[in-house]
């Protein structure tokens, strides 16, 4: 995110629904569900980013009475640094029925809404809020491993990351930098 974009950011979204910080610095989002906790950190990359989780959003503005959760779907968690980073974590040994694309692409739609109240009509905004997107979907799965470098595999439309669910800290940075230098994400733009 370029500063104006940043700036634009911070001043229509509430600062309790994202995490934010400026370059070479990290940021962590805690993701906290049900079966699963675990701190998502990266480096940033650009001038800014932000992470922040949809249901936050959602609960904030009092969009769903049913309460946070809500029958609403949307991905675990949104990262806009170099790119648009879309994450959904999964507790599963195969994909297969999981729900996983159904609630990126929720979670794209959700994305749009957002971002449509930071950029308006702001020719400069606009273009600043274009880059690519990348959904990934991060595997837990119960083989443990020392390694703290995970390996991105394509499947399909998504990249998919297979991490030890016991883990307390899932640090992104390399896996982001692996989907940049191959700059495969679609184009996403408000």
């Amino acid at each position: 995110m370029n500063d104006a974009y940043a700036k634009a950011f911070k001043q229509a979204i509430d600062p309790d629904v994202f995490r934010s910080e400026t370059r070479g610095k990290k940021v962590k989002q805690r993701i906290d569900e049900e079966n699963y906790a675990f701190d998502l950190v990266f480096h940033v990359k650009s001038d800014h980013a932000v992470s922040f989780r949809i249901e936050d959003f959602k609960n904030q503005a009092g969009y769903l009475r049913s309460g946070k959760r809500g029958a609403g779907k949307d991905n675990d968690c949104t990262i806009i640094d170099d790119a648009i980073f879309q994450i959904e974590v999964k507790r599963a040994k195969k994909m297969g029925h999981t729900h996983a694309h159904e609630q990126l692409e929720a979670g794209k739609r959700w994305l749009h809404h957002v971002l449509w109240l930071v950029v308006g009509d702001d020719e400069e905004l606009i273009n600043a809020a274009k880059m690519p997107l990348f959904n990934v979907i991060i595997q837990l799965n119960n083989r443990h491993s020392l390694s703290r470098s995970y390996p991105v595999k394509k499947d399909g439309e998504v990249y998919r990351i297979i991490v030890w669910e016991g883990q307390k800290i899932i640090d992104l940075s390399r896996a982001k930098s692996v989907l940049m230098q191959k700059r495969l994400g679609d184009d996403f733009s408000v």
